[in-house]
């Protein structure tokens, strides 16, 4: 075989590096133009937040003028590595002094829902016919937070990308719904700013749209919404870990492909979350300045905003229907076992 001579192969791969970087232009493009969109708009309202329009715009495109082939490699790129920065980012924003000062109370709540809502929903997803992997991402994205625990848990499963894209898309409908119902029901009980922030951090998936439904109902409810939802952020990484766990031991024991069952525990592991786990290390120690999380910050909320509108633009409606609403429903069960298990124990505890 004839093999490239050592002085030049250097300059090849800087060809093909920027040959590579010219084919995910377009898409990144698009979907840096969507989350610029996003955040303009999403300033403008208080109940429809900038994670939502950025997925609904990149749905619109995708089901009205099309995605072209030319716009897929980036988008992908959105989808796939952009989230995995954006989760290790995500870490500088929670400190292990936040879940201190979250409580022990709430903390045991937190525990308690997600051991008890991933297994249930789980099991809700298989009996109305959903593959196992669809079930655990809507399983995990209720239990968790959101979408972003949906493409974190992808990997690790093997999960298909249409799989993912609709447990993303169930996660995105109910966290609208959530935007909108949880202040009604809050103003309607005359819940504390306590109790409520800390049901909303509790029940509602993204941050995003804990921090909306949160601010929605008072200043002080937002902020304690806000606190509550990156400590349950945290279990992020041993669920994701223990899932890997599981998974990559099912393949090795009923696979019959020998390549399978090559499969190492350490390919599987995504460790972009452990990552995010450093980072929080990090920002405990206090090793990250103002001057600092002031840039990264924004920087991080505009990279998940990049990432939701390449799941809008995957959103197929067609397909999202011949697959059936069975994935609708099981992604209803997860609302309603993290609403109403969550609200029960707060209202028990007194919290």
């Amino acid at each position: 075989m004839h093999q490239v001579p050592q002085s030049i192969s250097p300059m090849l791969s800087k060809s093909e590096t920027l040959k590579s970087f010219t084919v995910l232009l377009p898409g990144l493009i698009l979907a840096a133009v969507l989350a610029a969109v996003a955040f303009y708009l999403g300033q403008f309202s208080k109940v429809i937040n900038d994670v939502i329009i950025a997925i609904v715009t990149g749905a619109l495109i995708r089901n009205t003028a099309g995605i072209s082939r030319a716009l897929q490699p980036g988008l992908n790129f959105s989808l796939k590595y952009l989230l995995r920065l954006a989760i290790i980012l995500l870490g500088m924003q929670l400190s292990f002094q936040q879940i201190v000062n979250t409580g022990f109370q709430s903390l045991l709540v937190i525990i308690f829902v997600v051991i008890i809502a991933i297994p249930v929903t789980y099991f809700i997803g298989r009996k109305l016919g959903l593959k196992k992997e669809m079930s655990l991402l809507i399983g995990v994205g209720s239990a968790i937070c959101g979408a972003t625990a949906v493409l974190a848990t992808g990997p690790a499963v093997r999960a298909k990308e249409r799989d993912i894209v609709l447990a993303v898309g169930t996660i995105f409908v109910f966290n609208t719904l959530a935007l909108t119902v949880y202040p009604i029901i809050g103003k309607l009980l005359h819940l504390s700013n306590m109790t409520y922030g800390t049901w909303t951090g509790v029940a509602v998936q993204d941050v995003s749209s804990v921090v909306a439904t949160g601010f929605a109902y008072s200043s002080q409810a937002g902020q304690i919404a806000t606190v509550v939802k990156l400590t349950r952020t945290v279990f992020i990484v041993p669920v994701v870990f223990l899932v890997s766990l599981i998974f990559s031991w099912q393949l090795h024991q009923t696979s019959r492909n020998e390549e399978a069952k090559k499969i190492s525990y350490v390919n599987i592991f995504p460790w972009f979350v452990l990552g995010f786990l450093l980072m929080a290390v990090f920002n405990s120690m206090g090793l990250f300045s103002s001057k600092v999380t002031v840039i990264v910050n924004p920087l991080t909320h505009y990279l998940i905003l990049m990432v939701m509108a390449a799941v809008g633009a995957d959103l197929n409606f067609a397909e999202m229907k011949k697959v059936g609403f069975n994935f609708l429903y099981t992604g209803l069960s997860g609302m309603l076992i993290m609403s109403v298990l969550s609200f029960a124990l707060i209202r028990w505890l007194g919290i």
